[in-house]
């Protein structure tokens, strides 16, 4: 019983412990269940956060290379059609101040006399010769496609950073930053595009200036005086400040003040002349309104506005574009350009005069209006990419001869007007009409077939134009610039001229026949339209005649064998006088667009210079002109080279004399009377002087000073512009004597009788007191200050 019941408590506690052991089993499964379930938890935390931390690290690379490529895109340079349009949206920004009492005041000027054209004309073409253009750009695709241009973050700091315009002096910098600083851009990419600067015939590039010793520096323009005139103040009195009358010859041959900025062509070859006069106007005083109901259709002045009156707004706008226009024309006249615009910022009216310089072509432009973003060709019509294709216009063009201004003055009269004048005139009532209404229809844009553009070298006669010439209406007749249709070759000594084609104004005719530069068709002419000829040199590249081959002409020597153009002089040199006279003939008559003589667009404090070319003889070398006021000044200087006479060829140039034209030289606004021919002496010294040869080149300026020195020829004017650094020879020389003096120099070296008594007198004789050596110490401190 004891055993059984043993059994049973055996068998009850092995259950138990069984129990137990399931039990403990079961929990120590839990518990293995529960420590699985916690790590595949942290695992699963773990995978998640490794999964969120590698999204978060692909947000960031995918942000960073957001904000890489923005970057990039943004300082990235731009393609042509990128930079356009980056351009235009500088002038959809553009504000324009219409509060008058923060616009510029000032008093009323006095009236110039300004030549003015017989008629101001829509230029209907204009849209076809800028396709034209960008006809010829097409021809390389890599100037597109290229990455060249100003990054839109350049742009558009411009953009974000640019005032108002309430003035012509912000105007000025908003034209410099917005619009002419990218035109020289684009101009500088075509130049370095190999096919599109033989295509174009480019043989340089651009720079805009206010002036470039190409006018008169201290006077006064009509829009500084417009900074201070107040808008609001008008004046309505009956009697006008306007009035015209025939030019004088001495009005003629000044003009009134200076445009506010030219594009000046800069040729590899180290010449620069005017491409294109530019006048700023502000946007607030010629609004839109005003430009688009003046320039509507054609204006004869002398019919229309002057001493005219009237008061509807339209005669106002006509009244005040016809004297905006014939401000600008004045000046295109006096510079001998062709090409110019008015610019306010919102508005562009582009300028040509033609062959014919009685007339003036316009085109207005509201660039804002005109390059819409539906038109394929509107980047082309933005204001950046119009004055682009303008310029090149203006390069290609062959400057106009002599003819052409004197012409221009013989038939044309002056104009007492000033813009400023006119303005205030205007009632506010009537002004207050142009700025709220505007009425502007864009002209449609043609895609041109690709003509060539015709470059300074490659313009054809009118003879070879002619199958291609399009058929303009009457107003467009002579607006090309070939000048073979208009005007004569000049009638030189053993030149053949061609005939005489195409038309012009019956007052222009007129005064052709009284012209000796249009004295019909000679049978030499009739020879050379039969015959194809060799195109003649251009003077510009001709080179010029050594100083030994001109002192042989000025002292009876053997010819320079050496001479550039000694195969033209004939056997033996002619005398001094009669160059004199073979050249004051040829001026006289040689006015065409190939002639002899050419500005050199370089002007001292009172003369010009120009290049000349005996073309009987073939002498080329420099002349220095002078106007009648000036006269008594070059006649000096020419007895000034005559007293360094054994100096010249080596410290002066060789100077064959002086002559009086019997008709002037219009150029740059002067009528250049009296001309003074000397030896080419190279380019100013200053050009290239610098820190590591100024010592050298110090030591030989002051050597042939001192020639002159010798000679007793005190300078007076002795530096760097004046003494020039001849290429070719590698010498150098002293020129402009036109404040020079004799003087009767005591010798380097004299010694004092009584050495300690004067030992200061002495240092007088040759030291400070001495007036040689102290220009030679005023030289070197020149050269010190300015070579740094």
């Amino acid at each position: 019983m004891e055993a059984e019941l043993e059994r049973l408590r055996r068998q009850l506690q092995e259950e138990q412990q069984r129990r137990e052991e399931a039990e403990a089993e079961r929990e120590e499964a839990k518990a293995r269940a529960a420590a699985e379930e916690r790590q595949r938890k942290e695992e699963q935390r773990q995978r998640e956060e490794a999964e969120a931390k590698a999204i978060a690290e692909q947000q960031r690379r995918e942000e960073e290379q957001q904000r890489r490529e923005k970057a990039e895109a943004i300082n990235r340079r731009t393609t042509l059609t990128e930079f356009l349009q980056a351009c235009h949206e500088i002038f959809l920004s553009l504000r324009i101040t219409d509060d008058e009492t923060l616009t510029t005041q000032g008093d009323v000027t006095k009236p110039a006399g300004r030549l003015y054209p017989n008629q101001i004309i829509p230029w209907d073409t204009f849209p076809t010769y800028q396709s034209e253009i960008w006809a010829e750009l097409s021809a390389s695709p890599a100037f597109a496609s290229n990455r060249v241009f100003a990054s839109t973050h350049q742009l558009d700091h411009i953009r974000t950073t640019m005032d108002p315009i309430d003035s012509e002096e912000l105007l000025r910098h908003f034209a410099r930053s917005a619009v002419e600083k990218p035109v020289q851009n684009i101009v500088d990419e075509i130049f370095n595009d190999g096919t599109l600067r033989e295509k174009l015939g480019l043989r340089g590039r651009v720079s805009f200036q206010s002036h470039t010793n190409l006018g008169q520096s201290d006077a006064t323009t009509v829009d500084e005086a417009m900074e201070r005139m107040s808008i609001s103040d008008t004046s309505r009195g009956n009697q006008r400040a306007t009035s015209a009358r025939p030019a004088t010859s001495e009005r003629r041959g000044k003009g009134g003040g200076r445009a506010d900025q030219f594009c000046i062509y800069r040729q590899e070859d180290g010449s620069s002349s005017p491409a294109i006069a530019i006048e700023y106007k502000a946007p607030h005083k010629l609004t839109r309104g005003a430009i688009t109901a003046g320039l509507s259709g054609t204006i004869v002045p002398g019919r229309d506005v002057i001493n005219k009156e009237g008061n509807s707004v339209e005669f106002f706008s006509k009244w005040l574009l016809a004297a905006v226009v014939t401000q600008c024309f004045s000046y295109m006249i006096d510079k001998g350009v062709q090409y110019g615009y008015l610019f306010t910022g919102d508005a562009i009216v582009f300028l040509h005069i033609p062959n014919d310089p009685v007339t003036v072509h316009y085109y207005v432009s509201i660039p804002g209006v005109d390059a819409q973003k539906d038109d394929e060709y509107g980047v082309q019509r933005t204001a950046v990419a119009q004055i682009s294709a303008f310029v090149l216009r203006a390069l290609a063009a062959p400057p106009p001869p002599q003819e052409w201004q004197r012409i221009a003055r013989r038939s044309l009269d002056t104009w007492v007007v000033e813009y400023i004048d006119v303005l205030k005139k205007i009632p506010e009532t009537e002004r207050k009409k142009t700025r709220e209404t505007f009425s502007y229809q864009p002209s449609r844009w043609i895609a041109s077939s690709g003509s060539r553009v015709k470059t300074r070298s490659q313009c054809l006669p009118i003879d070879d134009q002619a199958g291609a010439q399009r058929d303009d209406d009457d107003d467009d007749a002579g607006d090309g610039d070939g000048w073979g249709h208009s005007m004569a070759p000049s009638p030189t000594p053993q030149r053949k001229t061609r005939s005489q084609t195409g038309q012009g104004s019956s007052r222009r005719r007129q005064g052709e026949k009284r012209s000796a530069a249009g004295k019909g068709t000679s049978r030499a002419a009739t020879t050379a339209a039969a015959k194809p000829t060799t195109p003649k040199p251009r003077l510009e590249d001709r080179p010029y005649c050594t100083h030994e081959c001109l002192l042989g002409l000025v002292r009876g020597g053997p010819l320079d064998q050496h001479c550039p153009n000694v195969q033209f002089h004939r056997k033996t040199h002619i005398k001094p006088d009669t160059f004199l006279r073979l050249v004051r003939r040829q001026l006289l008559t040689d006015i065409g667009v190939d002639a002899d003589c050419k500005p050199l667009y370089v002007r001292g404090s009172r003369g010009a210079l120009f290049k000349v070319r005996l073309s009987s003889h073939g002498y080329t070398l420099v002349a220095k002109g002078m106007e009648e006021h000036n006269a008594r000044h070059l006649r000096h200087e020419s007895c000034m080279y005559q007293h360094a006479s054994a100096a010249q060829g080596r410290a002066v140039p060789v100077c064959i004399g002086l002559t009086d034209l019997e008709i002037p030289y219009f150029y740059d606004g002067g009528a250049y009377k009296h001309m003074l021919f000397l030896s080419w002496a190279g380019r100013p010294l200053f050009k290239f002087i610098n820190q590591d040869n100024k010592v050298a080149l110090l030591e030989r300026a002051k050597a042939t000073l001192g020639q002159l020195h010798g000679l007793g020829l005190l300078h007076n004017d002795a530096e760097m512009r004046n003494v020039l650094w001849d290429e070719r020879t590698g010498g150098l020389m002293w020129t402009d004597l036109e404040r020079a003096e004799g003087r009767a120099r005591r010798p380097l070296g004299e010694i004092c009788p009584n050495r300690k008594r004067n030992r200061t007198a002495c240092k007088l004789i040759s030291g400070s007191n001495d007036e040689f050596s102290r220009e030679m110490m005023l030289l070197s401190a020149h050269v010190a200050r300015s070579v740094r």
